[in-house]
């Protein structure tokens, strides 16, 4: 082999192994790519798994607030009621009282009904 063919021989192997290298470089980043597309596509489905939860966590929050506004108005118009039982039950015991001072005032006699105290 003559020297220019060597030189040549040489020259391609210098060729071959930048080409080697640029290979393996490529390489490398298409699995990087590969790698980071993974990792892409799994974060995008955590998301979305995050995304439903916190869908279902609000309607939970809703419905639990719909509930305790239902049970707060439910107490309120129990005490309501309650009240006005009460009311109800001391003007029926307070009737006959009163009912007696009527007639009793109707049957008052004559020489009292200028009285202060029958006023």
């Amino acid at each position: 082999m003559s020297k220019k063919e060597e030189k040549k021989v040489e020259e391609n192997k210098d060729d071959t192994k930048e080409l080697e290298k640029e290979l393996q470089k490529e390489t490398k980043v298409y699995e990087d790519l590969e790698k980071t597309q993974k990792e892409n596509e799994k974060l995008k489905k955590e998301l979305k798994e995050q995304e439903e939860m916190l869908k279902n966590t609000q309607l939970q929050y809703v419905s639990l607030k719909n509930e305790f506004d239902s049970f707060s108005n439910r107490v309120k118009k129990n005490e309501e009621k309650q009240k006005d039982e009460i009311f109800e039950k001391i003007i029926l015991k307070i009737i006959p009282v009163i009912e007696l001072f009527v007639s009793s005032y109707e049957h008052l006699p004559k020489e009292f009904e200028g009285h202060k105290w029958t006023e």
